[in-house]
């Protein structure tokens, strides 16, 4: 009768340890995709907030001659131009050192890459003339990537 009941107890016990083994793995395994999905979000987040964010400065500066693709001390950029009180200011907008920056300043005046403010972490920004008046904009970082045109409505001067 002893040995019965033994055999039940550790019966019972194997099966309790087996259960608990396999929450233990649903929940480890339930914790990493819950980090897979959560850096997926995070990064589809940073590149379709980066293309919204410049898309958006393109459109609030398009006046005639005001938006160029340039570049910021040999690193790529968009040029935006604009007048405040008889001065002309450019904003640089690019990406260096895995980021996306924007640098605003007098325009002519020399500055460097390093020196402007950083916005969101990027690996790879393009900005390139697609055709007249044409941009073509494209983000990526991780696995995530978006892209999108913006047309100018304004043509001619000395931009697209």
């Amino acid at each position: 009768m002893k040995k019965r009941h033994i055999f039940q107890v550790f019966a019972v016990l194997c099966a309790v340890s087996v259960f608990a083994l396999c929450v233990f793995y649903a929940v480890a395994l339930g914790a990493r995709v819950y980090r897979r999905v959560s850096r997926t979000l995070d990064e589809s987040y940073a590149v379709h907030a980066c293309i919204n964010y410049i898309s958006a400065k393109i459109r609030g500066g398009d006046k005639k001659g005001c938006v160029e693709i340039g570049d910021l001390e040999g690193t790529p950029a968009l040029v935006l131009i604009e007048e405040i009180d008889g001065e002309e200011y450019e904003s640089y907008i690019y990406s260096y050192g895995g980021r996306l920056c924007e640098l605003f300043c007098l325009r002519g005046a020399r500055f460097s890459p390093e020196d402007g403010m950083a916005l969101l972490d990027i690996e790879s920004l393009e900005i390139e003339k697609a055709g007249p008046g044409l941009i073509r904009l494209a983000c990526s970082l991780g696995d995530s990537r978006a892209e999108t045109y913006v047309a100018l409505r304004s043509r001619g001067g000395g931009g697209l």
